[in-house]
């Protein structure tokens, strides 16, 4: 019975938040600021993800921030009280028109324990806006998880990682990414646990 319980709970866990807004976008939300990927910048300390050492970084919020020359959104992700909202949206055709989806994923769990080994979950984030309609999913990726390392953090081309401490027990890593065409990122904020 255990095991049919905690299947139900991931499943529950994994179901898709939609929201059917009934409004056009640029009616609901406000506009995005002109530059927000590239003004990006913590007040926290740098460090490296190879810097920590014995230490347990829990996701507390997200931030996703995508830009191109036809939209702009922002989205947050709360993990304390589990609720996605939108920030900002800004289209530049007409809001009934707009079409788009990203997705990112980026880590929630950092467990580093040295010679105990680590632990790592790592979420897909992903925005769909059609219309007046803009779909929130996020969910636990077991298949990433699995096959995350620290070192693969900022390998891949376009991207850059940067890791700051930003108060006592307080995280922050930012991920951005660039192509011709788009640029994206995402904050995510954690408290640090001992193990």
């Amino acid at each position: 019975m255990k095991n049919k319980n905690a299947f139900y709970r991931s499943i529950i866990a994994s179901m898709i938040l939609f929201f059917d807004l009934g409004v056009s976008a640029q009616e609901s939300f406000p506009v995005c600021p002109t530059a927000q990927i590239s003004e990006l910048k913590s007040t926290g300390i740098p460090l490296s993800v190879m810097d920590l050492s014995s230490v347990i970084l829990i996701a507390r919020e997200a931030r996703i921030y995508a830009e191109s020359s036809e939209y702009k959104i922002q989205v947050e992700q709360d993990f304390i009280q589990p609720k996605s909202s939108v920030v900002c949206l800004s289209s530049s055709g007409p809001e009934d028109l707009a079409q788009f989806n990203i997705s990112l994923s980026a880590p929630t769990l950092l467990g580093i324990a040295g010679d105990k080994g680590n632990d790592f979950s790592v979420w897909q984030f992903n925005i769909i806006v059609d219309g007046k309609k803009v779909g929130i999913w996020n969910q636990f990726n077991r298949t990433l998880s699995a096959a995350f390392k620290l070192s693969s953090l900022g390998s891949l081309p376009g991207q850059q990682v940067q890791l700051y401490q930003t108060n006592h027990g307080q995280f922050e890593l930012i991920i951005k990414s660039n192509t011709k065409s788009e640029s994206r990122a995402i904050v995510v904020i954690f408290d640090a646990v001992s193990p």
